[in-house]
């Protein structure tokens, strides 16, 4: 039935050479949500063209295939010589490549992190036709950075998450989400704060496991860093990191200090990409 139903989409909702009628699109969206979502299957789609995976109908768009395809393979490729490892997923957002590594191996473990959490409520069901995906997928509201005064264990920020997302308040709707950073007046003991070194001594102990951080997030990258000695110094992990040029000036950032910090630690830096912001693949 889904292989039906994703012909079927592909030759309408996802056929570029049809014309997009946009007040059509809005009126005939939800009866033909309902229609290809029987079976509960989803549908298939190779994110960037390099994860594939299977998404729920409503969070199923072609522009998806596009999507930062420089970040979707260096995932990819990183998933497929580290077979059980773990994605540190920052400024997860709506979770696509959270999907895309719990699809690309069925033993990774995916830790999704993001402040607003509509967001993390659109992550969870855009990654929830994965397998294990309950064992496998920790959801994380909270600020990473710099230490907060409320010590809040990792294990503590997963609890609340898990006890706040079932609100029925929360809509699985884009237009829900909300910018939410280090930069947000907002009380710490609404949204706690952890570094990145206590947040993986706490998820991964001692565990000797293959580690790849991705950070996304819009301008505080290099508090995100600072606070990440220890990770850097002794886990070693591959980091994925977006770097916003613009946006870093107002957290005190500049472009140098973060390549500067990046390479004190022994790492190379390979540009992967320009967009509206510079992708980073560091590697030791």
């Amino acid at each position: 039935m889904s292989e039906i139903a994703d012909l079927f989409d592909r030759l309408l909702r996802r056929n570029r050479w049809l014309p997009r009628a946009a007040w059509l699109r809005g009126r005939l969206r939800a009866p033909y949500h309902r229609l290809l979502s029987r079976g509960d299957r989803g549908l298939p789609l190779r994110i960037g063209g390099a994860l594939d995976v299977r998404l729920p109908v409503d969070f199923c768009a072609r522009e998806l295939q596009r999507y930062e395809p420089e970040t979707a393979a260096a995932i990819h490729d990183w998933v497929v010589k580290h077979p059980g490892g773990a994605f540190i997923d920052i400024g997860c957002s709506y979770g696509y490549f959270s999907c895309g590594v719990l699809f690309a191996d069925p033993t990774a473990r995916v830790f999704a992190i993001d402040a607003d959490l509509p967001s993390l409520a659109i992550t969870r069901h855009v990654c929830s036709l994965a397998a294990d995906v309950g064992e496998r997928l920790g959801l994380y509201r909270t600020l990473i950075g710099e230490e907060g005064t409320e010590c809040v264990s990792a294990e503590g920020l997963k609890a609340q998450t898990l006890t706040t997302l079932p609100d029925p308040a929360l809509k699985l709707d884009p237009q829900s989400t909300n910018y939410v950073n280090l930069d947000t007046q907002i009380d710490e003991r609404q949204l706690p704060r952890i570094a990145l070194d206590r947040f993986l001594a706490e998820t991964l102990g001692d565990q000797p496991v293959a580690c790849l951080v991705k950070c996304d997030v819009e301008g505080a990258e290099q508090v995100v860093l600072e606070a990440a000695s220890e990770t850097l110094r002794d886990r070693k992990p591959t980091i994925l990191v977006s770097v916003h040029p613009p946006y870093l000036p107002k957290f005190g950032g500049s472009v140098e200090a973060i390549r500067a910090l990046i390479e004190l630690q022994g790492y190379t830096i390979d540009v992967i990409g320009i967009d509206h912001e510079e992708h980073w693949l560091c590697t030791c």
